[in-house]
């Protein structure tokens, strides 16, 4: 009986940007110094600070490490994430001047979610952003009067599947160019591929991968608090399959992930299976009935 070889899948947010530096002194002190600095500059275009730039060569090296082959390496078309990519490549990196064929696959097809009018960090970006907050965790309520008189309380809580930035991408949309590149992946058999990519694309992959939906936000802004950090590496894994077995043909099906944090980002925390399993109908209730019918 033939087999499906195992596979891994490497999934790496960049390193942190002058964006990043911009919206983490807006949140934490209200400067918008940076955020003035990068109004002129074309979202696409930011590039990595330099404390960025210095902490990825540890992270390259725990990388280079862990995985010293890859089958096919993907990066976005923005800037930051060329030279995260370029900095992971150095020392011993990934390939050498021969292999011009078989080098980076820089695409745009895996750029970042376009967030609209929260491209340039600002102080309409902070409004926009409280309002998000306020959205996410149901703090805006509305009364309703139904026909019969009833008044009902509705509260405005939108999740990343519903929440739309100003003029930018649902997340539906990035969740298709998601499954269109892990579809890539599985159809040219890699074994071990490579991506570099942003913050919201690789949850718009771990979404497809782990078949996440509104019912696992639970008021948050997915399924866990926060987006993977950046120079975070996200490993997903699955072991040798019959190739008659449908989830050797499934191009979403890993057994398990494990992932660098902040704290620690050169050494992967614990694995952590990945439920592959239906809706019950009691979560399928539970989630519904947090939502009063009106008619």
């Amino acid at each position: 009986m033939c087999k499906r070889p195992a596979r891994d899948l490497i999934l790496v947010r960049h390193l942190p940007s002058v964006a990043n530096k911009a919206i983490h002194e807006i949140v934490e002190s209200h400067t918008f110094t940076m955020g003035e600095l990068l109004r002129h500059v074309p979202h696409p275009q930011y590039r990595l600070t330099q404390e960025g730039a210095d902490m990825g060569v540890a992270i390259g090296e725990f990388l280079r490490s862990q995985f010293p082959y890859f089958d096919w390496c993907y990066c976005s078309d923005m800037d930051r994430a060329i030279e995260t990519a370029l900095i992971f490549n150095e020392k011993g990196g990934y390939f050498k001047p021969e292999d011009r064929y078989l080098g980076w696959q820089v695409t745009g097809r895996i750029r970042e979610r376009f967030w609209g009018d929260l491209e340039q960090p600002g102080w309409k970006h902070m409004d926009l952003v409280e309002e998000h907050r306020k959205r996410r965790e149901g703090e805006i309520t509305r009364e309703l009067r139904l026909p019969d008189g009833q008044v009902i309380e509705i509260r405005m809580i939108e999740d990343i599947f519903t929440w739309v930035p100003p003029n930018g991408e649902p997340f539906v949309v990035t969740q298709g160019r998601a499954g269109d590149i892990l579809r890539d992946v599985h159809a040219r058999k890699f074994k071990s591929p490579l991506i570099v990519t942003h913050g919201d694309f690789i949850l718009a992959c771990m979404s497809v991968l782990e078949n996440k939906t509104s019912l696992d936000t639970n008021g948050k802004y997915l399924w866990r608090d926060r987006i993977p950090d950046n120079g975070a590496i996200i490993h997903y894994h699955v072991d040798e399959l019959d190739e008659d077995n449908p989830k050797a043909n499934n191009p979403f099906y890993f057994e398990r992930v494990r992932e660098t944090t902040r704290e620690h980002p050169t050494e992967f925390g614990p694995w952590r299976e990945i439920r592959h399993s239906c809706r019950t109908p009691e979560e399928m209730r539970a989630f519904i009935e947090q939502h009063p019918r009106i008619l």
